[in-house]
């Protein structure tokens, strides 16, 4: 009876044990904040730490893609993602992408792997 009587209290105290340590790693503690997808893009200094290869930019790019079509943003910060994502392109391409936003460059007829395409003439 007496050694029955000492399982019991030690498996109530396991038990306890058990149930705090759960309690403690599953607690919301409401002081951390989830950082978006959208807010990491933001953050990225591109001034500095530019990517280094080719691969990296169009990685980098397709990250704000990403977000562009499947992440929820506020107005601030899709504009802020477009500045990041303009400062990914090259001065011409910015040129570029200006003209043809406001109407400028004209197009020439071309042949290009032997197809008639049209280009974009700044």
């Amino acid at each position: 009876m007496k050694n029955l009587k000492t399982v019991v209290i030690a498996v109530l105290c396991a038990g306890l044990c058990l149930g705090y340590y759960y309690y403690l790693v599953h607690r919301d503690s409401g002081k951390e904040e989830a950082i978006t997808e959208a807010d990491m893009i933001i953050t990225q200094d591109l001034d500095d730490s530019y990517p280094k290869t080719a691969r990296g930019v169009v990685k980098f790019y397709n990250r704000i893609l990403k977000c562009y079509y499947s992440q929820d943003y506020t107005e601030e910060q899709l504009e802020k993602m477009t500045a990041q994502a303009r400062k990914l392109y090259h001065r011409k391409k910015k040129r570029l992408i200006s003209s043809v936003q406001l109407g400028g460059g004209k197009f020439r007829d071309g042949i290009s792997g032997g197809r008639k395409r049209r280009y974009l003439q700044l």
